[in-house]
């Protein structure tokens, strides 16, 4: 910390979970989680103890438990500080200046630096809480200044004196909403920004051009538009012109359709060019957009609440960069599983329309044992899940794997899921060689067990139908089907192993579902309502149609309740 300028910032905070993070001076950190996690009360709490004045009791922390700041130890530099941020008063005999209607004076500085554990008295000048309403005040029109003798106390007065700044204003505002915003800079005694699909001056205006004046006053003030725009501008205005060098900005999504959260969330990360930032949000809109940013590294805070605590771990930038470097995470919905309790990651889409459809069902009541907040996310095959798994226990989210009864017919997949999940080959190998030994054992289809289920599948067959029904298809898909082990493996689960390896294949199951991956045990997803057509998405397209009232209730669903309920607990 230079010993000429007054500089300020939070040094660590502690969460209630015991976890400690500390911040660099320049930082941005995105805080995640699920609903009620703690995002926003962090930022809360931050802000309350920042402008904790000696002597003063303050509530019990919730979320935090303790924070450390730095701050400038010179009155000098903070006196200077004071003198070129605040507005002096017009009473020449008072050497006292003014900032959002706080006062300062030499001996202000004195007790600022004094005060070795808060911000107190001008913590006001240097930290900005910047929430729902008070983003949409920074966009208001504000009275204009003596600019030859005042200093700008308001973002909006220093657009006002600042071209190059209007015009990147007026750039992103484009690219987020398709229209135009523009500053009338001969107002008079306000200063006012315009919305228009021509507010911006073309080729040889500016605001000295009557023509203009006119064109641009003619059009809506930002003042009247919606909240949405108000608070994308008003965010956007203390990022590239307000002084305080901690920013504490909650929800800076709200109001905001997913492409100008993104677009926010770009702006934000690769514009702020001075302090710390601390952004407790809930959209992965605005998180993705500013893990696009080339500014400075994004650190990103994953915070969760276990009974009375909360947790919270990071994911570096290292880690980041791993992620945002893989366009098969990069261009997933992954990073939404940040803002869940629970992810549960399946192969297909079709798993998650069932699975999901399944565990709603199951938590259709107010109390019931199971995560009440659980994205269900497609991997794209057995091959995927392992990338999805390690980035999401990277940002500390649960998760559970869910896959067909084959995946022990390929251990690559299956050893990588478990190595992914935290688990160790060794631990499960003894049960598993019993296991695919007793598969392997079945053999092949003797000519005349073949001949004997092409005919049962052609007897199946109602003359009188106009068409050969799905199922009938399926069936004889099945049959032509190279019938080993492997394929009769996957349509029957557990129940293809001989008895006695059976009780093995079931502690083996178990023994994957305590480290998160969850086997079908009656072999594929159809195993749960056979008599159904049996290509993935016709099946649960028909199953949905068929019990899609009665998910909670239909016998013939028994088993698809029970397996759900098992992957679906806190």
């Amino acid at each position: 910390m230079a010993e000429n300028t007054a500089e300020v910032s939070i040094e660590s905070v502690t969460f209630s979970g015991g976890q400690t993070v500390e911040f660099g001076p320049s930082d941005i950190v995105v805080i995640v989680g699920p609903n009620n996690a703690g995002k926003s009360a962090t930022l809360r709490e931050l802000h309350a103890r920042l402008h904790q004045a000696p002597g003063v009791q303050l509530p019990d922390w919730v979320v935090l438990t303790d924070m450390t700041i730095r701050k400038t130890e010179s009155v000098d530099a903070v006196w200077e500080f004071i003198r070129r941020v605040g507005m002096r008063s017009p009473r020449p005999h008072e050497n006292m200046y003014q900032l959002a209607g706080i006062s300062a004076h030499e001996g202000t500085a004195n007790d600022f630096v004094q005060n070795r554990y808060t911000l107190t008295p001008l913590s006001g000048w240097f930290v900005a809480y910047i929430d729902a309403s008070s983003r949409l005040t920074l966009a208001q029109s504000q009275e204009a200044i003596d600019f030859g003798m005042q200093a700008p106390s308001h973002p909006m007065h220093r657009l006002h004196q600042q071209l190059n700044l209007t015009e990147k204003l007026a750039q992103w505002f484009k690219r987020a909403f398709g229209t135009e915003i523009a500053i009338d800079r001969m107002a008079g005694r306000t200063i006012p920004l315009h919305v228009g699909p021509d507010v911006a001056p073309r080729q040889g205006e500016d605001n000295f051009n009557e023509e203009y004046r006119k064109r641009l006053r003619s059009r809506p003030r930002l003042d009247q538009q919606g909240d949405g725009m108000r608070g994308f501008v008003g965010v956007l205005m203390h990022v590239l012109l307000g002084h305080q060098q901690i920013s504490l900005v909650d929800e800076p999504e709200a109001f905001l359709h997913p492409p100008q959260a993104r677009q926010l969330g770009k702006r934000v990360a690769q514009e702020h060019a001075d302090g710390q930032v601390f952004i407790a949000t809930h959209s992965s809109d605005f998180l993705r957009g500013a893990l696009e940013a080339t500014g400075r590294p994004i650190r990103v805070l994953r915070v969760r609440r276990v009974e009375d605590r909360n947790h919270a771990s990071e994911l570096t930038p290292e880690k980041i960069k791993e992620v945002w470097e893989d366009p098969a995470l990069r261009y997933s919905s992954i990073l939404d599983g940040a803002f869940h309790e629970k992810v549960v990651i399946c192969e297909a889409e079709g798993d998650c329309r069932f699975y999901g459809a399944v565990a709603d069902a199951l938590r259709d009541e107010d109390e019931h044992p199971y995560a009440r907040d659980i994205m269900f996310a497609q991997s794209g095959g057995k091959g995927g899940i392992p990338k999805l798994v390690r980035a999401l226990k990277s940002l500390d989210v649960p998760v559970a794997a869910v896959v067909d009864f084959d995946v022990l017919l390929a251990p690559g997949q299956l050893w990588s899921i478990v190595e992914a999940l935290g688990g160790v080959r060794d631990a499960f190998n003894a049960d598993y060689l019993a296991v695919r030994a007793s598969i392997d054992a079945l053999g092949t289809t003797t000519p005349e067990a073949f001949r004997r289920n092409v005919l049962a599948v052609i007897d199946g067959i109602d003359p009188a139908q106009q068409e050969v029904s799905r199922k009938t298809f399926s069936d004889m898909q099945k049959v032509l089907k190279t019938s080993v082990g492997n394929a009769r493996a996957k349509q029957s689960g557990l129940g293809v192993l001989a008895r006695e390896v059976k009780p093995v294949g079931q502690r083996l199951l178990a023994a994957f579902a305590e480290l998160g991956l969850f086997i079908v045990p009656g072999g594929e997803l159809e195993s749960f309502v056979v008599d159904e057509a049996q290509e993935k998405n016709a099946w649960v397209a028909a199953v949905l149609e068929r019990y899609g009232n009665n998910l909670k209730g239909a016998p013939e669903l028994n088993e698809a309740r029970q397996f759900v309920s098992s992957f679906i607990k806190v």
